[in-house]
């Protein structure tokens, strides 16, 4: 225990120097998404302005967060199964 309390090590750092070279952020215009080639709305599930939404897909189902549950919808957009989910909010779901 003695001679691992005498040990030292030395570390040597540097500043991590960033330019304009290492961050790119493209502007896009408004003509770059046309959105009239979008099909129109199949089924519209409701879901509260003033809350985050989390949702992911995979080639069966739509699992989506509606606080306080999770909802799984089919390809119909038909509410499959629902499960309270008191863990609160996710910040990101695969």
């Amino acid at each position: 225990m003695d001679y691992i309390g005498k040990t030292c090590c030395t570390i040597d750092t540097r500043p991590l120097l960033i330019d304009d070279t290492f961050v790119s952020i493209k502007k896009m215009t408004e003509h770059e998404v046309d959105l009239s080639t979008l099909s129109p709305a199949y089924k519209t599930i409701t879901h509260p302005e003033n809350r985050s939404l989390s949702l992911t897909a995979n080639d069966q189902y739509l699992l989506m967060h509606q606080e306080p549950s999770l909802c799984f919808y089919d390809r119909e957009m038909n509410l499959v199964k629902q499960t309270l989910w008191p863990h609160g909010k996710f910040w990101e779901i695969c």
